[in-house]
């Protein structure tokens, strides 16, 4: 029937799935002066949306109030699915369509968000430890030389690059974390924005009881004698669908005009009604699988961030064969060292000293233990003709 147009009602290319991937038109306008059924949905949608584009976030703890907003937009599956079952012979599954909608719902963003903030401060921690520490170690090696002291800077300095490393991992795997619950949150919220706009309780003019009415005209005009078993006010009824005017009792004078008038619904049926409906759950369809791939595409991040992660960064830093002990050449000057766990003192000035090198091999000397049960090396100062006795 080509009177039963439908202005506004179908989306462009939706009717004809040429444009899947495109955002469904706007749902249905309300009147002026009318109400939108759902208004508190759509204001609270729009005024995450604004907050979404000026903070990069809904600010909502979990997914759950967001979807719960959108969720109006399947009314229209609720209204018209059992139409469009006995249209078509098949199973209109809305459950099916409201458990796509709701693949995401249970997405705590404020968790993650904690997550996010404790791995940063973990990274912050760590870079203040490694500054302290380095600057309290480099008084040490300034004063300390030979093969052990290079063989030991050469340990803290594997040592800080590691734990540089460490502190990355967290600063990073922060970041990467941060922006998988953003993109997650602007995902979930332009799903339920889309299935929102799909909302309609009309194809074209009709509501859900009219067409459930067409339905069941023409089923009645398909009778072998229609005439008896329709309603002159539903014959008026269907000619206002197609914007006529007819006159019931001429219909009557020729039962071939009711069987016409049932082929001509029936055809808006299948060729209007069906292809309206189905274009509405394609477009739920494709609106749920783009948001699985977004957050997939999130997940995905994070999961090969954390591939990344050593789990053992220290692994055989200091199981290196430890290095002999310091030669220095007769006529070079030896500079005096304390040990390393003190400052230089006024005992041991700082001065050059040149002393007779033994021309042996020095024969290990025993570790000295002191009350807390740490071993001390020993410096030149402790050894056999070194700086002790020159004192002496």
């Amino acid at each position: 029937m080509d009177a039963w147009d439908v202005p506004g009602g179908v989306p462009d290319g939706l009717l004809d799935g040429t444009d899947p991937g495109e955002r469904p038109a706007p749902r249905r306008r309300a009147a002026l002066g009318e109400r939108h059924p759902y208004q508190s949905d759509v204001d609270y949608l729009r005024d995450v949306g604004e907050r979404l584009e000026l903070e990069g976030s809904t600010g909502e703890p979990t997914s759950k109030p967001v979807l719960d907003a959108g969720r109006f937009g399947l009314e229209f599956f609720h209204r018209f699915g059992r139409a469009y079952a006995e249209v078509t012979g098949t199973r209109a599954d809305v459950t099916a369509l409201a458990r796509r909608y709701d693949a995401h719902r249970e997405l705590n963003y404020a968790r993650l968000r904690q997550d996010v903030e404790r791995h940063r401060q973990v990274a912050t921690t760590l870079d203040e430890r490694i500054l302290d520490f380095r600057n309290g170690a480099s008084p040490v090696f300034e004063a300390w030389q030979g093969g052990a002291a290079e063989q030991a800077k050469s340990r803290f300095d594997a040592f800080l690059t590691r734990s540089e490393g460490v502190r990355d991992q967290f600063a990073d795997l922060a970041g990467v974390l941060a922006v998988a619950v953003d993109t997650a949150d602007r995902a979930v919220y332009e799903q339920a924005v889309g299935v929102a706009d799909l909302w309609t309780d009309r194809v074209g003019t009709l509501t859900a009881a009219d067409v459930e009415f067409a339905i069941d005209f023409a089923r009645r005009c398909a009778a072998p004698e229609p005439g008896p078993l329709i309603l002159d006010d539903e014959i008026r009824r269907v000619a206002g669908f197609c914007g006529i005017e007819v006159n019931p009792i001429l219909c009557r004078l020729n039962q071939q005009t009711f069987r016409v008038l049932g082929e001509d619904v029936w055809s808006w049926l299948e060729t209007v009604f069906v292809p309206f409906y189905r274009a509405r759950a394609d477009a739920v369809t494709a609106v749920c699988a783009a948001t699985d791939t977004v957050i997939g595409g999130a997940w995905q991040a994070l999961t090969a961030m954390l591939a990344e992660v050593d789990g053992a960064p220290f692994h055989g830093l200091f199981t290196e064969e430890p290095a002999a002990p310091s030669t220095v050449p007769v006529t070079a000057p030896i500079p005096v060292v304390a040990p390393v766990s003190e400052p230089p003192t006024d005992r041991f000035p700082v001065q050059q000293l040149a002393v007779q090198q033994p021309t042996e091999e020095p024969a290990e000397e025993p570790e000295i233990v002191i009350a807390d049960d740490r071993p001390v090396p020993q410096t030149r100062a402790d050894q056999p003709g070194g700086i002790s006795s020159a004192l002496g």
